[in-house]
């Protein structure tokens, strides 16, 4: 049936099962069934959101030289001075609206990426190069978008994708601002200062892709439901005081969520993808950066922690860090004013018009 439905010989698709069978390191049929549901690959992969019609002034696709697609949505004042944000792991770029307000006092848009793998974009060739891929990409996607240079401004694990372009592409990159940003694992013995669900990703990922890949498809059978989110943000937030307080607001609370429905309904090659180099030792890309980073911290994050950055800061002339009181890891959301102020230190266009 499936060669008559697709025009190829019967011969040739057993030689395509052998070879999916090979890859995936199964015996057979039923064994690739059981590791597909376990790695969650026959579930729902996002084709809603990724058909939706995407037109209008504030958000778009872009198509890259090799075909692949970028989805962008602007926040903030439509003609205003452009940045580029990228998104971390698990909230997306979702903005207040009291956020996006200060954005447009200030005459500043955000330009906000699905980066590859997440939401409407198109995933990555290869989830275990992403970030190989995104260095060769950036510069079409700045041509794409009409820039030339620009400040990047990232949360969590966008750091590494911000700190990547700037290392390779240093005059395409103005500076890289860190909200809540992840710090390079030089020492593994600084672990222990992590929550447990940050050290056995941080293991998983230097023992195995495979093994990773796995322990996060777990992570993404959660996100799939509305209880499954709530334990997760519960288990991430609920210990910091200003973030559990943040997440009382509903209009914060669907900005979570909705960050994690990104991942689970846009596909997570991204997010395994981000995974493997995150909580891993990513350090040359500073060392070779020539432009400054600004790690912004709440000093209640205990996900990157303030005393992390700063000590990673001591080693590096073109990094520092500015501290946000009573701030935690959804620091954009629940302290904007105070997150544009520590931009505008050192990005005086930035400033309030």
């Amino acid at each position: 049936a499936i060669a008559d439905a697709t025009g190829r010989g019967v011969e040739t698709l057993k030689t395509q099962s052998k070879s999916i069978y090979r890859k995936m390191q199964v015996t057979g049929r039923e064994d690739a069934i059981r590791v597909a549901y376990q790695l969650h690959l026959l579930l729902q992969s996002g084709r809603f959101l990724k058909e939706r019609t995407i037109s209008g002034e504030n958000d778009g696709v872009i198509t890259l030289p090799n075909r692949q697609k970028i989805a962008w949505t602007r926040r903030g004042a439509r003609n205003g001075l452009p940045i580029l944000f990228l998104h971390g792991m698990s909230l997306g770029h979702g903005m207040t609206r009291d956020f996006e307000q200060a954005l447009k006092d200030r005459n500043l848009q955000f330009i906000c990426l699905d980066r590859p793998g997440y939401g409407r974009s198109d995933p990555p060739r290869d989830w275990r190069s992403n970030v190989d891929e995104w260095i060769c990409n950036y510069p079409a996607i700045l041509d794409e978008l009409g820039l030339e240079r620009v400040v990047i401004v990232t949360h969590t694990t966008g750091v590494l994708y911000g700190c990547a372009a700037a290392a390779h592409h240093p005059n395409r990159v103005e500076q890289v601002f860190a909200l809540a940003g992840g710090i390079p694992i030089t020492d593994t013995s600084t672990l222990k200062d992590y929550p447990a669900q940050i050290r056995i990703l941080s293991r998983a990922a230097r023992f195995s892709a495979q093994v990773l890949r796995f322990v996060l498809s777990s992570t993404v059978a959660f996100y799939r439901s509305e209880s499954g989110r709530n334990r997760l943000i519960k288990r991430t937030y609920g210990e910091v005081p200003s973030d559990a307080a943040a997440l009382k607001n509903p209009e914060i609370m669907e900005l979570v969520h909705s960050g994690m429905e990104m991942i689970a309904t846009g596909g997570f090659d991204g997010f395994v993808g981000d995974g493997l180099r995150i909580f891993n030792d990513w350090s040359a890309y500073v060392d070779r950066m020539t432009v400054p980073l600004h790690y912004i911290i709440g000093e209640e994050d205990l996900i990157c922690p303030l005393n992390w950055a700063r000590s990673f800061a001591q080693k590096h002339t073109h990094v520092d860090v500015l501290s946000i009181p009573d701030a935690g890891q959804l620091l954009h959301h629940t302290h904007g004013d105070d997150v544009l102020e520590a931009i505008a230190e050192y990005y005086p266009p930035a400033r309030a018009a």
